[in-house]
């Protein structure tokens, strides 16, 4: 069988708490389920919330 090139994926949301982490956990319990983790390389992130040179 021919081997498959690695697939990533990057959740990313403000701060990185909870949304990315869970939607990181989801994709890899559906990944391992299907027998397809070797394939993908998996991750979340967060982006710093700041409120510089917004107005009020």
């Amino acid at each position: 069988m021919a081997e498959q090139a690695t697939k990533s994926v990057l959740f990313v949301y403000l701060g990185n708490i909870c949304r990315s982490p869970i939607a990181e956990a989801v994709f890899r319990k559906l990944v391992t389920d299907q027998n397809i983790s070797e394939n993908w390389r998996v991750d979340s992130a967060g982006m710093p919330l700041t409120t510089e040179g917004r107005t009020a």
